[in-house]
């Protein structure tokens, strides 16, 4: 399984945990605006979080545990890739959860020199009771990788929540984008197929969990489909958005950022992470 280095977006990738504090150590950048703006706006968040950490009990244990960057409640954020991460509580727990797949990688240009924008992961939402003292099974689905030179993304892996092999949440990874055609999100949200324009050719935007992919216009690649917006860290984030096509005018291959669920952008790159998010009233 591979490893990512890059991380663009918010949604808390590295957060130290003492017994009686939060301190945000690292972090990835607000997922919502414009793409030149969205480090800016993530170092000015992180300072701000940074200077206002307080206590709070976690009644719960899994995953890194923020107590302040959402007032009332207490979140535990699965970000790391793996399948085998536990959440349990010390009592009863209502719980509301986000649960985002992998994105899907996108084709590598070849013979053919464009290709379609990855699919988003697919993103599940809702509320469950936790019992006290049983372990939940949390996975965390990878994004796909790109393909080898002339071939397809592979899809994005899924992420859930599961008790005694019972699935109470699942979200599957959105495809690979191919030569000719985006990638479908995870929840079946359809990647559009590319097209010629006046100066070259160009592909279809991948499927979003929250749209189909778009076609190409005039001389530009088509856009991907849009994605879910969910404030359960605190923050307004867009998780599982497609990723844009290709063009043989110019390759501008962009992976999609850790723990988004985004599919990549045209090119030949890694769609982004999946991530596991459950809350409870910190009262």
């Amino acid at each position: 399984m591979k490893k990512k280095a890059y991380s663009v977006l918010n949604v808390v990738s590295a957060i130290a945990i003492t017994a009686v504090a939060v301190s945000v150590v690292a972090a990835g950048s607000k997922i919502i605006g414009k793409a030149d703006n969205i480090a800016d706006q993530w170092k000015a968040q992180t300072a701000t979080q940074s200077s206002s950490q307080t206590s709070q009990p976690a009644y719960c244990s899994g995953g890194t545990i923020d107590s302040t960057s959402d007032p009332g409640y207490i979140v535990h954020l699965f970000t790391e890739v793996g399948t085998n991460f536990q959440f349990s509580c010390t009592s009863n727990k209502s719980v509301e959860y986000l649960v985002v797949g992998g994105g899907g990688g996108t084709y590598t240009p070849g013979s053919r020199r464009y290709g379609g924008g990855g699919g988003g992961g697919d993103v599940a939402s809702g509320s469950t009771s936790i019992t006290s003292g049983v372990n939940y099974i949390i996975a965390v689905g990878d994004g796909g990788a790109a393909g080898g030179v002339g071939s397809p993304g592979s899809s994005g892996e899924s992420s859930s929540i599961t008790f005694n092999q019972t699935i109470i949440a699942q979200s599957n990874g959105g495809t690979g984008g191919s030569s000719t055609k985006g990638g479908d999100s995870g929840n079946s949200f359809s990647g559009a197929y590319g097209a010629s324009g006046a100066s070259g050719e160009f592909g279809g935007g991948g499927g979003g969990s929250n749209g189909n992919g778009n076609n190409p216009t005039y001389n530009t690649s088509g856009s991907g489909g849009n994605g879910i917006v969910n404030n359960i860290t605190g923050t307004l984030l867009e998780y599982g958005k497609g990723g844009t096509g290709d063009s043989s005018v110019t390759v501008s291959p962009q992976s999609g950022p850790a723990n988004s669920g985004w599919g990549a952008e045209g090119g030949g790159a890694s769609g982004g992470s999946g991530i596991v998010v459950i809350r409870y009233s910190s009262t």
